[in-house]
């Protein structure tokens, strides 16, 4: 075979035997190791459009990003994602072994249900939801729940240290709009994001974990040089920030009693899109149109709780959020 589709399949090999290794610490109802499977599945893809692959390698490379997609959709991996990525692996390595020495490959395995295209979100027997509203096609908004008795005191004390943390994002992204390779200004914001994901996954605070994991994702390509920070990604990071401060705000109301205890509703889901976009694909951070601007979001105001500081819950939006809205502060 002639000596470029060598390389492309011995590269494809080297890949598979790195996926076959995160699979060994895959775990369903977790993410670890969902990452850099994503990446390596990338590294495939752009293997597999440059190089003229035998059948049915290019469908096997698809399926595992149908089923790589699943588990981003769920935000963890399941049983049956699991146990099917590694026959995936395992029919991978026998093929490109195969492939290599100029034979055959074997048919592709059937796939289950999991594997098949998803239908779309939204149809016309859908029924609605009586808590949010969202665009066609995209799934319903998750109500975040507190468990205000057994969990107050945690609680205050994640509200009271989230300032400093939307803090740094706001900041950050001053920073990155005029040096976006800046390594420092990457880590905080990664930092700020992983700090949120770990309290708000601790508090079962669904939502909140959801998005600052996307957006920590985000940040970890950004900062190990696989993503190029531009004006979409810095828009995704701002609007990230004020997503989680907005979800801040209606906590702090609740737990200082301004407002009865219930289900809190913020829109992400169009926003978390726009992240595993970029995420499955991080070169159409550098090739996508630039979005029009956002609309411009007041702050709800934000009563602090009373052994809370003041800076625990910013009822002002922030110097990088008045920046790019070209809106004033709101007291």
């Amino acid at each position: 075979m002639p000596e470029p589709t060598s390389n492309y399949l011995a590269a494809l090999s080297q890949i598979t035997e790195k996926v076959a290794v995160e699979l060994v610490y895959a775990t369903p109802g977790r993410d670890d190791g969902l990452l850099p499977v994503n990446s390596l599945l990338t590294e495939m893809e752009e293997i597999g459009a440059n190089s003229p692959l035998l059948s049915p390698l290019p469908q096997a490379i698809a399926r595992a990003r149908t089923l790589v997609d699943a588990a981003f959709e769920k935000a963890a991996f399941d049983a049956d994602i699991v146990e099917q990525l590694r026959v995936w692996v395992n029919w991978m390595q026998h093929a490109l072994t195969l492939a290599l020495a100029n034979k055959a490959l074997p048919p592709l395995p059937a796939a289950s249900a999991t594997a098949q295209p998803a239908a779309p979100a939204a149809t016309a027997t859908a029924a609605p939801s009586a808590t949010s509203s969202v665009p066609a096609g995209l799934p319903p908004e998750e109500a975040l729940e507190m468990n205000i008795e057994s969990d107050g005191e945690l609680l205050r004390e994640f509200i009271n240290e989230s300032g400093e943390h939307l803090q740094n994002i706001e900041l950050g992204v001053l920073t990155l709009e005029e040096n976006p390779t800046d390594a420092d200004t990457l880590n905080s914001i990664f930092r700020a994001f992983h700090t949120f994901k770990g309290g708000s996954g601790f508090l079962n605070l669904i939502p909140m974990k959801n998005l600052a994991h996307e957006l920590e994702s985000l940040l970890d390509l950004a900062r190990n040089h696989k993503l190029t920070v531009n004006s979409d990604i810095i828009n995704v990071i701002l609007e990230g920030g004020d997503t989680l401060k907005k979800f801040i705000a209606e906590m702090t109301q609740q737990i200082s009693g301004s407002k009865p205890a219930g289900p809190i509703v913020v829109p992400a889901q169009a926003l978390l899109v726009r992240v595993r976009t970029f995420l499955h694909n991080p070169e159409a951070a550098s090739t996508s149109a630039k979005p029009a601007p956002a609309a411009p979001a007041t702050p709800a105001p934000v009563p602090a709780p009373a052994s809370a500081p003041a800076a625990a819950a910013p009822g002002c939006c922030g110097a990088a959020a008045a920046r790019r809205r070209n809106n004033c502060c709101f007291h």
